[in-house]
């Protein structure tokens, strides 16, 4: 365990960042996906409003990746979670969705992950925010939890035969303009 005291940054990721090779290690490392895979779920993302995402560092240790965008109908994880709770649900609506967040296993429990939940959160400047985890993840339902958000709904599976996810939410507490 790396204790979270040693020096960090957080840098911008985009897919022109040297740091896109760091986040898709990371992914990779934590979703045990192949970097071509990976790739081309960084660059979907990135391309779609609204785009941010952060790789932490710890030292020169790339040890985190998250990443978010505004959800909008025609995109895969909006349009699967509009067939279970209806496109006009208005969750759905003027909302940011927080796609990925991963920590290496070695630097987990060290407020890492709140650290890039945070810096995510407050770049969001939308009414609510969204995400998916999965139900089995215990660590992850309480962590977002602990960071305010709620079931939005219970849990489904994205492909059949897959995993359950739970669909969460949380409401920006902030007043402020939507985005154009």
């Amino acid at each position: 365990m790396v204790n979270f005291s040693i020096a960090h940054r957080l840098l911008p990721l985009t897919l022109e960042s040297p740091q896109l090779v760091d986040a898709i290690q990371i992914y990779c490392t934590v979703w045990q996906r192949d970097a071509t895979e990976a790739y081309d779920y960084f660059s979907t993302n990135a391309q779609y409003p609204h785009f941010r995402g952060f790789v932490v560092y710890v030292g020169n240790t790339a040890v985190g990746v998250g990443f978010g965008n505004q959800t909008l109908p025609g995109q895969w994880w909006h349009d699967r979670v509009a067939t279970r709770i209806g496109a006009v649900h208005p969750m759905l609506q003027q909302a940011w969705l927080l796609s990925e967040l991963a920590i290496l296993p070695d630097y987990r429990n060290q407020h890492i992950g709140s650290y890039l939940h945070d810096c995510l959160v407050q770049q969001a400047a939308f009414p609510t925010l969204l995400l998916t985890t999965q139900m089995s993840n215990h660590g992850a339902q309480r962590f977002y939890q602990r960071h305010g958000w709620r079931v939005l709904h219970s849990g489904f599976a994205f492909h059949p035969g897959q995993s359950l996810y739970r669909v969460l939410y949380r409401q920006q507490k902030a007043t402020f303009a939507i985005p154009d």
